[in-house]
């Protein structure tokens, strides 16, 4: 499984290239840039680690051209910060955000998440050492870098109180995990079940931290790899896997040769649609 996962993944690399995920502002951006696709990016700023889980967040139940205008809105009113977001009042945060849908109980979700990050991260000035069973090592301060602080947390624990937030479920948990904090974890979404049901992998029911422990068994744990496989299944879902009338021709997986045998093939069965 591990080769015709790993095929797949060069399938869908060689028809889009480098998908460069997650769309953040460009060092120096002025007030009407927009969030970019960065392919050649090498590390993330602070910044850009909040504004990818402000996304994270904003993109719950609706597409990244909304939330991309939510961003640019915030980004324009100079708030999108986590001393921003500690500033601006729930109501008009919520206004600034109104593109991104569910706009009221999304900005109450981004007041939680700063809080999180000043509730978890005192300030640099308090001298003290915190180790649990987990082996995390609380020397850190939220100051002017909780993001990267966050960085210094084991996975799991990291997980588990991201989790602990209101408005924050496992998908962007994950999200936040992997693209703003490079965790190894693998992001599953409607994409991934609807691909790998329609492909015979997945009924498409499994509970979700079921597909993700597949996907990470399956693969080589490195987190620019699976950075790179999510959003490469997120360009299919938007190109060709549509919910109704998927575009099955056009699909770099159609001719299904990441397969090793033509038995993998019968057994993984076709795709719906073809």
């Amino acid at each position: 499984m591990r080769k015709i996962l790993t095929g797949i993944y060069a399938a869908m690399k060689r028809a889009h290239g480098p998908r460069g995920w997650w769309p953040v502002f460009r060092r120096g951006a002025g007030s009407e840039a927009r969030p970019a696709y960065d392919p050649d990016r090498k590390r993330l700023t602070e910044r850009q680690r909040v504004e990818i889980a402000v996304g994270a967040i904003l993109t719950q139940n609706t597409a990244w051209t909304n939330v991309s205008k939510a961003m640019m809105e915030l980004h324009r009113r100079g708030v999108l910060s986590v001393p921003g977001l500690r500033r601006i009042p729930c109501s008009r945060l919520a206004r600034l955000i109104r593109s991104s849908g569910y706009f009221n109980q999304k900005a109450k979700k981004l007041k939680a998440f700063v809080r999180f990050l000043r509730d978890h991260a005192p300030a640099p000035s308090v001298k003290r050492s915190i180790h649990d069973r987990s082996g995390y090592d609380a020397i850190h301060g939220i100051g002017s870098n909780p993001m990267t602080s966050m960085m210094r947390w084991k996975t799991a624990l990291a997980r588990e109180r991201l989790l602990s937030v209101h408005g924050i479920g496992p998908e962007t948990a994950d999200s936040i995990l992997l693209y703003a904090l490079e965790q190894p974890v693998f992001v599953v979404d409607a994409y991934t079940r609807r691909i790998f049901s329609r492909h015979g992998f997945l009924s498409g029911a499994e509970p979700y931290d079921e597909i993700r422990a597949w996907f990470e068994s399956n693969l080589p744990r490195r987190a620019p790899l699976w950075n790179d496989y999510h959003a490469q299944i997120v360009e299919i879902g938007k190109r060709s896997c549509h919910r109704r009338r998927p575009e099955c021709r056009s699909c770099p997986l159609f001719r299904r040769e990441f397969f090793e045998s033509e038995e993998d093939f019968e057994l993984a069965g076709s795709p719906a649609g073809a």
